[in-house]
């Protein structure tokens, strides 16, 4: 039993990505980043990248929400989003509204959802030297909600979860108090 139990520790890996720092990230799995260009469709609109879709959830309803979808570069889009205050309620909403970027990105590329499915049970981990939310420097969201992605796409639950995620959402919440409740709870 013993044995068993130390194997499966030696298989399960850690992968760490972000574009722009060196060391133990390996380039191969930039395709994890929310600034990798993988165009996806959420409520008829296109989204380049996960950065835009997520910086343009800050400001639903206003002129900045479309001038940051259609921005040329996800940091073009995030630095226009931190240009203005996020709509009130974004705290409780962000996590929400990421991992539903997370699934329509994984959910509408299959070449890169059998990269993600490719990472085995690895735990994932954005190694931003300045993000302590999502990044790895903090609370290492970003890694934990794209490995609950990845387990949605294993199986084959993502699309059905991209379109009853607000559903689920306030059903949950209700449940659990807060949309990290909620991705706490299923972690």
């Amino acid at each position: 039993m013993l044995e068993d139990e130390s194997s499966k520790s030696e298989i399960q890996t850690d992968i760490y990505f972000y574009g722009r720092t060196k060391g133990r990230v390996d380039y191969k799995y930039r395709f994890l980043s929310n600034f990798y260009v993988a165009a996806f469709v959420i409520n008829d609109k296109e989204y380049s990248t996960v950065e835009h879709y997520f910086q343009s959830a800050k400001h639903i309803g206003c002129e900045l929400e479309e001038k940051i979808r259609l921005a040329k570069t996800p940091m073009q889009a995030k630095k226009l989003a931190w240009s203005r205050k996020a709509c009130p309620g974004w705290e409780t909403r962000k996590e929400a509204v990421m991992f539903r970027a997370l699934i329509a990105k994984f959910g509408q590329n299959p070449d890169i959802a059998e990269r993600l499915l490719a990472t085995g049970d690895a735990l994932l981990h954005e190694d931003s030297p300045y993000d302590t939310y999502w990044g790895v420097k903090g609370l290492d969201r970003l890694g934990k909600l794209l490995m609950i992605a990845r387990n949605e796409l294993r199986k084959g639950t993502a699309e059905v979860c991209e379109h009853t995620l607000l559903n689920k959402e306030m059903t949950n919440i209700c449940k659990y108090g807060t949309v990290q409740a909620v991705i706490d709870n299923a972690w």
